[in-house]
């Protein structure tokens, strides 16, 4: 709605508005999703449970520190990124090496390995732009983010493991 009205809050322009909408969707809304959706797999498995939970602390709780950054301080973005980047490849980790094995279908399996790899390569990228934030280093641009940690989250990492759990059956 902020976006729809045109209102800048903070004196943030249109674009990183939408972005930031658009960015908590996904961080904060799918991944949980995802990661609940892998966790019911990892139930029927023998897994580590030290490491699930680790992940899903660090997914839900990444995701304010990381507002408070875009909001207040750079540095308490760089820690939330820090931590989802932690949480989310933690979960990749799971899912690469507990929840495919335990997928049936080899089509299935593919596309949460892509989606694993996928969010591991985003979030790569969203480190070093926290971190370039920090230092006031130039690293990467908002288009550069845009269309790779973005492209990656939203199809690489959401869309293909969505795709998946919402046609998963118990198998």
């Amino acid at each position: 709605m902020v976006y729809r009205f045109g209102v800048q809050p903070f004196g943030y322009g249109e674009t990183i508005i939408l972005l930031t909408v658009v960015h908590f969707h996904f961080a904060g809304f799918a991944a949980p999703i995802i990661a609940g959706a892998n966790g019911r797999v990892l139930a029927t498995t023998k897994y580590p449970h030290k490491l699930f939970g680790i992940s899903i602390f660090a997914i839900v709780s990444a995701m304010p520190l990381v507002a408070a950054g875009i909001t207040f301080a750079p540095v308490l973005g760089l820690i939330g990124t820090l931590l989802l980047s932690i949480g989310l490849v933690s979960l990749a980790v799971l899912a690469l090496g507990w929840v495919l094995p335990a997928v049936c279908s080899t089509g299935k399996r593919v596309l949460l390995a892509i989606a694993a790899l996928a969010s591991c390569a985003a979030m790569v990228l969203a480190c070093l732009y926290s971190y370039s934030l920090v230092a006031k280093i130039l690293i990467l641009k908002i288009p550069t983010m845009a269309m790779t940690h973005g492209i990656l989250n939203a199809f690489g990492f959401a869309t293909l493991s969505l795709l998946v759990w919402s046609r998963h059956k118990k198998e």
